[in-house]
């Protein structure tokens, strides 16, 4: 199911069919995890953690601390057009493995 999913995402993005996932800011992450939907959860702009339902379709709730003092983290970076990037890329090594990075609110996946 994992790949299948992956080649529908691929494949309607090739089409032209895909938007860039939309940013929240928040100052609690919500009970629900929207699809689709990328959540920056902070304070006055200092963020603690970006979090994301997996891409993959597997349903999983994804945090990446953004805490200069934690290791690992990951930096977000802003953009004019309101969509956001996340850097290094992105590798879950429980439950789907997925590997992807997250530039300009699209998800680009990982060869492999």
């Amino acid at each position: 199911m994992n790949t299948i999913w992956k080649f529908l995402i691929r494949f309607r993005r090739f089409l032209g069919w895909y938007k860039p996932y939309q940013t929240v800011k928040l100052e609690d992450m919500p009970d629900y995890a929207e699809v689709e939907t990328l959540y920056l959860v902070g304070e006055e702009g200092q963020y603690w953690f970006a979090a994301m339902r997996c891409p993959c379709g597997c349903k999983s709730i994804i945090k990446l601390s953004l805490l200069p003092t934690d290791r690992p983290r990951w930096i977000v970076e802003q953009h004019n057009n309101e969509t956001v990037s996340l850097y290094p890329s992105v590798w879950r090594k429980v439950g789907c493995n997925s590997h992807f990075w997250f530039k300009n609110g699209v998800v680009h996946w990982c060869k492999g």
